[in-house]
């Protein structure tokens, strides 16, 4: 597993490849060269990291490979989206309207 982002760190450094621009007031890329899906996974992938992130904020610090068992996609407790979510909601991080409904 690679390095974690810091909760200091911009989306830039984080993902350092050009981030489409968003229109605040529609929420749609602007002179964007990707298409729909592409945006959606990239989206999905900031979201997913930004929670890792708050979650990894709150733990204990762990070492690598402790990092590594628990984010693991073989069967790791957090290996899903949904689980990070729910997790961060138990956590006090975000209100019950961000997470998923369960």
């Amino acid at each position: 597993m690679g390095p974690r982002a810091t909760a200091d760190q911009t989306a830039g450094e984080i993902f350092p490849f050009d981030l489409p621009s968003i229109d605040l007031t529609t929420g749609l890329p602007t002179g964007s060269q990707y298409d729909d899906r592409a945006i959606v996974l990239i989206t999905a992938s900031v979201v997913e990291q930004a929670l890792e992130t708050l979650l990894l904020a709150k733990f204990i610090p762990l070492s690598d490979d402790d990092e590594r068992t628990l984010f693991s996609s073989d069967g790791g407790a957090l290996s899903t989206f949904e689980a990070k979510v729910q997790l961060g909601f138990a956590l006090g991080s975000y209100g019950r309207r961000v997470r998923i409904p369960g």
